[in-house]
């Protein structure tokens, strides 16, 4: 699960986002919090990263 779904302050302006299912889904399941920005070695805060074509 992403980890800045309530989990981690790890998003580009280094808040979190609030998820209210996340801490009811958690009463059923291992969850495993995952940033991949970070794991790639970005930094928190961040600059945005702009998407111009797909």
């Amino acid at each position: 699960m992403s980890a800045c779904l309530e989990m981690d302050a790890c998003r580009y302006n280094g808040q979190s986002i609030r998820a209210r299912f996340v801490p009811r889904l958690a009463e059923h399941v291992d969850l495993i919090p995952v940033c991949p920005e970070v794991e790639i070695g970005l930094g928190v805060p961040r600059p945005p990263v702009r998407l111009v074509a797909a």
